[in-house]
């Protein structure tokens, strides 16, 4: 099947626009606004949890985002990230977006934006943003270069047909994703409630000593559990490897593994996860790149980028509860170094101190918890295959091979 091709900026309705910067002192209330974290966590946009921002009544008109947007990763430490594209869906309240990110608005009247959403993950897509992306050591895209790769534009109704059979699959992927959502929230509620509030079970017979209920103690998180201890060794038997890099990983979730032989691979794929594993980000710990790992397989090969905490001495539920509260993520914030892509060491989570239960109640947490952790984990192994079908599908809808 032939299509017509078109320049792309010969679909927009207005033309691209860079997002917006706002300096620490404005973040925290007001608009909500779409960062790079959310651009690597979700392909659609539907009305998820962001940071907020204060903006002027002109800054919201200028960089607002309606139904149908699409936001183009303008910069990545990595090379897939770059161009990454996601699609806004009937947002519910007034949305912004940051400086790394490029908006494209496209005329609904003569195209679908979902349709280009797909088209742009398809290999057409990602060979013309691919050929556009630029840098060294931080890869990039210009919204010049954007607005001049050459798309394809079907009729109208094929575009419609594609875009509804395949949002099908990322609409049973939303939805696992709330589940994913209220699990997550569930157990941080319960963590709350027993290790801020302190009204765990019997916490009413049990003594305050100097703020904490004997038995508990402070300790530093090196005390509990290793940074960093394991990597690829020579032994290794497969030809390729499955990694897992940070631009694939936001708020829990994993969105993407890329398998590479083993001569090709990344020079930073070297960290390996065991079972109850934590990944956390060091770039950038505001966009709360970390994951638990359950049930990894033996090719998963993590990014150096990454810090792998292995719990040793509390079960891994509490661990990983502790290290995304947004108490952590604000340490981890506050010990940042470098202006342009502010980072830290493995030695600021070993020394980030920590409150350690008594063992009885770590035990009734993980008891309670562990069970969400498992359900999360299999919602996210079904969203993946979701994907992989949806994403085998997609070509053939692109080629014309499948008939709509």
């Amino acid at each position: 099947m032939k299509w017509e091709k078109k320049v792309f900026s010969e679909l927009f309705l207005i033309p691209t626009k860079n997002g917006l910067y706002k300096s620490k002192e404005f973040h925290g209330t007001g608009t909500k606004i779409i960062n790079m974290g959310e651009i690597f966590a979700y392909g659609v946009f539907n009305n998820y949890d962001t940071q907020r921002i204060e903006v002027t009544e002109q800054e919201k008109d200028n960089y607002n985002l309606l139904d149908g947007d699409l936001l183009f990763a303008r910069r990545s430490l990595v090379e897939s990230g770059a161009g990454k594209v996601s699609i806004i869906k009937k947002p519910k309240e007034d949305m912004v977006f940051e400086s790394s990110i490029i908006r494209v608005r496209l005329n609904k009247r003569e195209c679908n934006p979902l349709f280009y959403y797909y088209w742009m993950k398809s290999l057409a897509g990602r060979t013309a943003i691919g050929a556009i992306v630029s840098g060294t050591n931080v890869k990039g895209i210009r919204s010049s270069e954007l607005s001049q790769i050459e798309v394809d534009v079907p009729t109208l109704n094929v575009q419609d047909n594609i875009a509804n059979i395949l949002s099908h699959y990322d609409n049973l992927i939303e939805n696992n994703q709330k589940q994913i959502k209220l699990l997550e929230e569930a157990a941080q509620r319960l963590y709350r409630e027993w290790f801020v509030d302190l009204r765990f079970p019997g916490h009413e017979d049990v003594e305050i000593f100097d703020g904490l209920p004997v038995g508990w103690e402070e300790k530093r998180l090196d005390e509990i559990a290793s940074v960093n201890t394991n990597y690829m060794t020579n032994d290794y038997n497969e030809s390729f490897i499955d990694y897992i890099d940070l631009s694939s990983v936001s708020k829990g979730t994993i969105t993407n593994v890329k398998r590479y032989s083993i001569n090709d691979a990344p020079g930073r794929a070297k960290r390996i996860a065991k079972n109850g594993d934590i990944i956390w980000g060091m770039v950038r710990p505001n966009l709360r790149s970390y994951a638990l790992i359950l049930n990894p397989e033996y090719t998963n090969v993590y990014s150096t980028g990454f810090a792998i905490i292995s719990s040793n001495k509390v079960p891994y539920s509490f661990l990983y509860c502790l290290v995304t509260r947004d108490e952590f993520v604000g340490y981890l914030i506050n010990c940042t170094n470098g202006a342009a892509y502010p980072a830290v060491k493995p030695s600021h989570f070993e020394e980030a101190k920590i409150i350690v239960p008594e063992n009885s109640v770590l035990n009734r947490f993980d008891k309670m918890v562990r069970p969400i952790f498992e359900r999360i984990s299999l919602l996210n192994k079904q969203c993946k295959f979701l994907q992989e079908a949806r994403d085998r599908l997609l070509p053939k809808l692109m080629r014309g091979e499948v008939e709509v």
